[in-house]
């Protein structure tokens, strides 16, 4: 949900509330007695209901100050103080809260609900689950720390362990809210998708239980009733236009499997809400403005957006070519060509394009569209080139050919990408995994009824690194597959992971002229997807380092470059309460060195990182830029140290399994090779240091070899940090030092990072 900025000041007195009444409610409670869950005095249970009211209708302000009087009214009021609490976590005051929920442990150590909100504002989950356990032991018939643990389970995927946490929960609290949804969550999450529908129905429910609401829209999804779901979701937003969560969740649902005939009809819907002036519901009727064929609407809402995805990118740019307006689409992507081109790189043909637009529109004929249209098939924009001579009323032999060959070229993408799906879908279902021939085999009869002929046939496979198998698409040794790719803008790979199944990525090029180190081919590209084997859905790549290729994804750079500068702007003015976060105390080495509570780090650097390119007269994108570059380059050099062709792959690995590194202990080494590199090399260094700081906890970041690479990274670091204190006198030493790494200069950064650069033997 997007939060809006609070004042400190009406915080604090929540906060301060809550510590005076609960201390004093709390100073007898001495004994770990078993006992029900007491009811809220009615005036505070009132107060609850106003602020949940409030919430439904997008006031957050007010909520929390409903449900500040209701902790005022009530201190051992779970429910408000979890409210509460979810709003502070949203407006960056993770260090507040910890101190906050910290005195009132200290004030209360046996009181199992206080331990329960003090564990639940933990970014460990290993922290989370020891303070949940503990309140279970100290108060074994209280809903919260069954809800808390049932939720981690689910989280790591233990369907059976969290089933045993809700049940055991629900015995005691039949009706309980939270613990109700949760079982609803695990019979989502284990297919029991009739269970899951008989719980939300068998009451009528709170028409503005949000929560409650999004579960049924699920579950109806779930059941395959998609008109349903949307219909939910949809008439929820119409009734309370400023819920951020349900505008979100409508619009993923909608793009998952919303039809364009769902479009008109829920566009009229959203259209009859009383206030359209919230930047979600903007984002929403972007697109199903856009799918139910109102351009103008859909252009006129993307206007409104303070940043815009690389989707939302790319069918604004598509919108404008339907609107006539080639010239104010290539406009918008001259920043992202002029990042290109501060880092030294050739962006001549997106220069031709913007020169050959104005005759292209006002000549309109048909040579000038068909050069026009060429070129913008060349960076990428197929549908866009199928615009520009779609109006053409001669049509010779060479127009014809250009239609027939970028259609063509949609088609397989379209079809490919549907053969890519089910691939991860069956991955995921965990059904037979394909060798990677038999998908080969897939995809060589997909050529042949698309464009009549055996593209797949005779293309060279050959290795590069820890990511398994590729077609080859470099012009002079590919076969005629990845030719054909090549000369029409699009870079097509095909691989497989170590013990993964067969993955597609369909890459469109910007780029290709561009020799890096040790003959490395770079190419930039625009919006890659891969749909297989990473460990987070939707996941979507800055670059990739491919045996001799390197692979920088500008249009997901600029995406993420732009998604910082608005959280950036949004926070300018609480930059000074955020850098004054209260940091963890630190009562020994372990304490210190600590990782497991990275508060607002990433930010604070990002924030420098920021001030620094502008200062360089440079800018976050091309820092970013730059940045992944490095990254993959090391990653190139390491292939050619380690992974040679003289060599082999799989010898390289079977040594290092030998020596008793495990595949993904290999992989995790390569990543912190890099990021190494990248920290030290890059002309950024604290935008390095903030790309690892987001992976922080690995228990949160998951356990992919970023993740586990970033974390020994960021490990070393701290240690040096801890062992030469004269080196640092700006860090205080009874505090965490990870949550100071922002107080460091870029040569103290450069510095440090050397140093392990050194240990790792880096070239």
């Amino acid at each position: 949900m997007a939060i809006s900025i609070s004042e400190t000041a009406q915080f604090r007195r929540i906060a301060r509330a809550a510590l005076l009444t609960w201390g004093v409610a709390l100073s007898a409670c001495t004994s770990p007695a078993a006992r029900l869950e007491p009811a809220p005095s009615p005036a505070a249970a009132e107060a609850y209901q106003a602020g949940l009211r409030e919430l439904w209708l997008g006031n957050l302000e007010n909520a929390k100050r409903e449900w500040g009087t209701a902790v005022e009214l009530e201190p051992r009021f779970v429910a408000a103080h979890r409210q509460i609490q979810n709003l502070g976590l949203a407006e960056r005051r993770r260090g507040e809260l910890l101190q906050l929920y910290r005195r009132l442990r200290d004030d209360a150590p046996r009181d199992s609900r206080v331990l329960y909100l003090w564990g639940r504002l933990h970014s460990d989950v290993g922290r989370q689950e020891r303070a949940f356990e503990e309140a279970l032991r100290l108060e074994p018939r209280s809903p919260w720390p069954f809800l808390g643990l049932g939720h981690l389970a689910l989280a790591r995927g233990e369907v059976a362990e969290a089933r045993r946490h809700f049940e055991a929960g629900l015995r005691w609290f039949p009706e309980h809210r939270e613990l109700v949804l949760g079982a609803v969550q695990l019979e989502l999450r284990a297919a029991d998708f009739i269970s899951a529908f008989g719980r939300l129905t068998e009451s009528d429910g709170d028409p503005q239980d949000e929560y409650r609401l999004r579960l049924l829209a699920e579950t109806h999804g779930s059941l395959g009733n998609t008109e349903k779901a949307l219909r939910v979701l949809g008439q929820s937003v119409a009734r309370s236009p400023g819920n951020a969560v349900l505008c979100d969740q409508l619009l993923a649902r909608f793009l998952h499997s919303g039809t364009s005939s769902q479009a008109v009809w829920l566009l009229r819907m959203l259209q009859s809400a009383s206030d359209l002036s919230h930047p979600s519901l903007h984002r929403l009727l972007m697109h199903v403005a856009s799918a139910s064929g109102d351009a103008a609407l859909a252009l006129q809402m993307a206007s409104k957006l303070p940043s815009l995805s690389l989707a939302e990118h790319q069918l604004r740019r598509r919108l404008l070519f339907q609107a006539g307006r080639w010239i104010e689409a290539l406009e918008n992507e001259e920043n992202r060509y002029d990042g290109l081109s501060g880092i030294g790189f050739d962006c001549e043909v997106f220069r031709r394009a913007q020169a050959l637009a104005t005759s292209a529109q006002s000549e309109s004929s048909a040579e000038a569209r068909l050069r026009f249209a060429r070129l913008l098939r060349r960076m990428g924009m197929a549908q866009e080139a199928l615009i520009v001579v779609r109006s053409l009323e001669v049509v010779d032999a060479e127009l014809e050919q250009f239609l027939a060959d970028t259609r063509g070229q949609l088609r397989l993408e379209a079809e490919w990408e549907t053969l890519a799906k089910q691939r991860y879908h069956e991955f995921q279902s965990g059904a037979d995994r394909l060798s990677l021939e038999e998908f080969r085999g897939q995809l060589s009869m997909v050529t042949k009824e698309s464009l009549g002929i055996d593209l797949v046939a005779g293309a060279e496979q050959v290795s590069f690194g820890p990511l398994g198998a590729m077609l080859d698409p470099d012009p002079q040794t590919g076969g005629p597959f990845a030719r054909h790719f090549f000369e029409r803008g699009r870079l097509l790979i095909v691989g497989r992971r170590v013990g993964s199944p067969p993955e597609l990525m369909m890459l469109p090029a910007l780029h290709f002229d561009r020799a890096g180190p040790q003959n490395a081919h770079l190419a930039f590209v625009e919006g890659v997807r891969v749909p297989s084997y990473l460990h987070f859905q939707n996941a979507q790549l800055t670059g990739a380092a491919l045996h001799r290729f390197a692979y920088v994804d500008v249009g997901q750079i600029d995406a993420e470059a732009q998604r910082v500068q608005v959280d950036l702007k949004k926070w300018d003015a609480e930059a000074g309460r955020i850098f004054a976060e209260p940091l963890s105390p630190a009562d020994d080495q372990t304490s210190r060195r600590s990782l497991k509570e990275p508060a607002e780090v990433a930010f604070r650097l990002r924030w420098h990182a920021n001030r620094r390119a502008e200062s360089q007269g440079s800018s976050y994108f091309e820092d970013l830029v730059e940045q992944v570059l490095v990254h993959e380059i090391a990653h190139l050099n390491d292939a050619h140290e380690f992974f040679s062709s003289k060599t082999g792959l799989w010898q390289v690995l079977g040594a290092f399994v030998r020596k008793g590194f495990s595949v993904a202990k290999i992989e995790a080494w390569l990543e912190m090779r890099a990021q190494c590199a990248a920290i030290l090399r890059g002309r950024n260094p604290h935008l390095g240091l903030a790309t690892c700081a987001d992976y922080l906890p690995r228990s949160r970041g998951g356990e992919s070899p970023h993740a586990t690479g970033y974390e020994e990274l960021m490990e070393r670091f701290v240690e040096i940090l801890d062992r030469e204190p004269e080196r640092f006198p700006m860090l205080r030493r009874d505090s965490n030092l990870l949550q100071q790494l922002d107080r460091l200069t870029a040569s103290q950064i450069r510095a440090v990072a050397g140093e392990i650069a050194e240990d790792l033997a880096l070239p």
